[in-house]
């Protein structure tokens, strides 16, 4: 079985621990295509060759950095040469990649199966996608759900917009974990550099309105305790924050952090004893999973969200949840954490032994395995 897989999120190689878990699976033969470069608001991004036997591809495109229209120039040219069984994209359905998939699909390898994903948990009734010439969106979107074989949703109410757009070939994956990277370290140089000394609480991630951090800072007005916060990340929220941080007087609390890769994550996480993800829904957004939750839990670092979107169903009882846009809701929640190490004990052991169940690389391969199989004619299937 050959899954050809488009991802621009891999194109960092600490970043594809999933598809080296598959590739090889029962026989499964994976190749990656990733683009060259890519732009986001906290950094630019370039492609990174892989050291193991995992068949990577760097390809140009346009539009980087934008992934609902980015274009790979090479995906034709992998086509021919892969011949594969499963085209798998890293694009929601209204994303041109998506519908680049299923134009060159019918034009190259009839016979391959096409895969979009999709965390959309807001339905944008009518094409009012949150984009310029949204119209042009909402075309690509029919075109692809009426062409696409499957889609793995990151969530249940991704699941429900799509069948009431009358798609029903969907598989709930959630995101997953490299607890191979994303562990309990004994090395603390974060926190020697940072000279965390106090009851660390942290937030790693943008600096945006809809991640809620202003609530986080007045939250910690509140709190009855020694504390420091360290706060990872950029954005354009930053100056605001940090004006906020000078009104409400902790400024002397607030260590900030600046942007890091993927890879040092894991070694900023482990300098907290709590990490906070405050998210506020809008109306054109709520939080989608919150990556950074699993990610922290794999660490043995107890968590606290706010009950936007997802954040509830992926802590579950493995952590705290606050109500949302109430920072006194989330000053009581630390208080707890920081007046019960008992507590935090249990939370981190919960947290650990539900990343394991549910969203560990070795469990999250198996789903994708399983789907990618169920699409192919028994002949097909791997003994």
């Amino acid at each position: 079985m050959k899954i050809l897989v488009v991802d621009h999120n891999a194109i960092l190689a600490a970043d594809r621990g999933l598809y080296r878990a598959l590739d090889g699976m029962d026989g499964l033969e994976l190749a990656l295509v990733i683009p060259l470069h890519w732009k986001e608001r906290w950094g630019n991004f370039y492609f990174e060759r892989e050291e193991g036997n995992l068949q990577v591809y760097g390809s140009r495109n346009i539009f980087a950095g934008r992934s609902h229209r980015a274009i790979y120039f090479s995906l034709w040219n992998r086509l021919e040469d892969f011949h594969p069984d499963v085209i798998y994209v890293n694009s929601e359905p209204e994303g041109y990649l998506a519908w680049q998939a299923v134009v060159l699909r019918d034009l190259k390898c009839k016979n391959a199966k096409v895969i979009f994903e999709s965390w959309r948990n807001i339905d944008y009734t009518d094409g009012e996608f949150p984009y310029k010439l949204a119209w042009t969106h909402a075309m690509v979107e029919r075109s692809v759900l009426s062409a696409a074989d499957h889609c793995i949703v990151r969530n249940q109410p991704a699941k429900e917009i799509l069948s009431r757009k009358g798609f029903y070939n969907t598989t709930v994956i959630p995101a997953a974990v490299d607890t191979s990277v994303f562990k309990k370290l004994k090395d603390k140089t974060i926190t020697a550099k940072f000279r965390l000394k106090e009851f660390a609480i942290g937030y790693i991630g943008r600096f945006i309105d809809e991640k809620g951090i202003d609530v986080l800072l007045q939250a910690s007005k509140m709190l009855e305790f020694g504390y420091q916060i360290l706060l990872v990340g950029d954005g354009p929220a930053k100056s605001r924050l940090m004006e906020l941080a000078k009104e409400l007087g902790i400024n002397d609390r607030i260590v900030w952090g600046g942007p890091v890769q993927h890879s040092e994550i894991p070694a900023y996480l482990n300098a907290l004893d709590v990490l906070v993800l405050p998210s506020r829904a809008g109306r054109m957004w709520k939080e989608q999973f919150g990556r950074i939750l699993i990610e922290a839990m794999a660490c043995g670092v107890p968590v606290i969200g706010s009950a936007s979107g997802e954040i509830p169903k992926v802590i579950a009882d493995a952590g705290l949840v606050f109500k949302e846009e109430d920072p006194h809701a989330l000053a009581m929640g630390l208080q707890e954490l920081h007046s019960d190490a008992h507590l935090r004990s249990q939370l981190s052991e919960k947290g650990l032994d539900r990343v394991e169940r549910l969203f560990s690389l070795s469990r999250v391969s198996k789903q994708y395995y399983e789907v990618f199989r169920s699409l192919l004619p028994q002949s097909n299937h791997v003994p």
